[in-house]
Parts: C-alpha cells; structure tokens; sequence
C-alpha cells in the first residue's frame, strides 16, 4: 500500500472466533492498523507495550488502534490480558497483509525441523510458513492511507513518539 490509496478490505477474526471487516472497523473511526510478526515474537511485544504507553494519546488526536496478526483466533485468546482498550485481530489466513503487501514465505529453510512446524502450527494454524512484513498504517475513516512505515528489518519498529506525531500531523478533519 502507498500513501494516497484506500485500505483493501479483509476478513479478519476476533479471538473469540468471530469474523470482522477490516473496512467496518475503519469506517467506524480513524485507524493506526499495525501488522504484527506473531505474539511469539519479542519485537512485536515490545511495539505493543509502545502502543501501551501512547494509546491515550493516539485517542485524543482521533485514532486508535487495530492490530493484525497471523496467530490464530485460539492463540490469542490464550495470550495474556493487557490493560489496552485496542483489540489484536487474527488475520491467520494472511487475507489482510497479503492484500496491503506485506506477506512474505518466512525461515522456509528452517521449517524442515518437526519441532518448529509443529510451534508453528500451533500458533499459525496454517502449514505455509509466511509472515507480515511489521508494518504501520494511519488511515482516516474512508480508508485513506495517510501515512506508513514498513521495514522488512522486522528488528526496526516505528518509535511510539513518531507514531505519535504523525498522527497529530495527519488526524482527520472534523
């Protein structure tokens, strides 16, 4: 996705197993959409506390967040309860970063070992072993791309003070 297009529209899952679009999600309110690796992955826990700390202020320039990860509904259900008023959907499928770009085959090389498939399979639900490039999106309620920030160096995360003031830079219109 480039700035200056619309958001495609993807099925999504709650972790209780029920299904979303992602259009109706931002048509409700202006979105910081945030592709996550996995709730296995320590730099994706680490951009979430982030998120954390500036969510109260990413609600008062009018956005909030939606985070998208290819664990399974199931997955994150088990995961451990945060004090965030944001919800982490389950693109499991990779509808969602395939549409926007972002999905890629990950470690094939790696997944010969049973044990890894086998991890993989329980947090993933899917054999194919791909993964989102992490990934950073502002959207307004129209599904305008505002703003980005991609970086296949999944070790580099956009910092919570610039997300920040890109979203005072770019908040919609009232």
């Amino acid at each position: 996705m480039l700035i200056g297009q619309r958001a495609p529209d993807a099925t999504l899952r709650t972790p209780d197993g029920k299904t979303v679009k992602l259009a109706t999600l931002m048509a409700e309110q202006p979105s910081v959409l945030v592709f996550l690796r996995g709730g296995w992955c320590y730099y994706c826990q680490a951009q979430l506390g982030q998120l954390r700390q500036i969510e109260a202020a990413l609600l008062q320039t009018g956005y909030r967040i939606i985070a998208i990860t290819g664990d399974t509904p199931e997955a994150l259900k088990a995961a451990p309860v945060t004090d965030t008023g944001y919800k982490i959907y389950s693109d499991v499928n990779g509808e969602a970063a395939q549409a926007f770009g972002l999905s890629y085959l990950a470690l094939a090389k790696h997944f010969g070992a049973p044990q890894l498939l086998a991890q993989w399979k329980k947090t993933h639900g899917d054999a194919r072993p791909w993964l989102p490039v992490p990934a950073v999106f502002l959207a307004h309620r129209s599904g305008l791309i505002v703003y980005e920030y991609v970086n296949i160096d999944y070790q580099v995360r956009l910092s919570g003070e610039v997300l920040l003031t890109a979203a005072r830079a770019y908040a919609e219109p009232k």
